[in-house]
């Protein structure tokens, strides 16, 4: 993840990816925040997500996150790259300011495409996600 390269790329998508989990679990978004273009939609709408969740007095149980089929390509070398990845999410559950279970999310999996730039470090500036298909018998 250190180098601007597409395995670093891939390796950014996949850290970031995780970082979701970890920002609902526990509230710290200085990593997320740190690594989102201002103008990248869905990282934006995370930060809004947690925040919200924050101020409500809710918390979250949110599950690890797996990711798995990671790949990068190198658009403009040593600036823009793309990534795919599949990740999976086991069910979580939100709390009130009372401990009480107010939701319940079910697990699910996603396919997800990243628009990632580099400065001296990664930088998020996109993600379009989709459920994964899978194959029916």
């Amino acid at each position: 993840m250190d180098t601007p390269s597409a395995d670093g790329a891939a390796a950014a998508a996949a850290y970031f990816t995780k970082l979701y989990a970890y920002a609902y679990a526990t509230g710290d978004l200085t990593t997320w925040n740190g690594m989102s273009e201002p103008t990248c939609t869905f990282c934006s709408s995370v930060t809004a997500g947690v925040n919200a969740m924050l101020s409500a007095g809710e918390s979250d149980s949110s599950a690890e996150i797996v990711v798995t089929n990671v790949s990068a390509l190198e658009i403009t070398p040593s600036a823009f790259y793309s990534a795919e990845l599949q990740m999976s999410q086991g069910p979580s559950q939100r709390y009130d300011s009372a401990g009480q279970v107010i939701s319940r999310g079910e697990g699910q999996s996603w396919d997800l495409v990243f628009a990632l730039a580099w400065r001296d470090g990664w930088f998020v500036r996109e993600i379009d996600s989709e459920p994964t298909q899978t194959a029916t018998p």
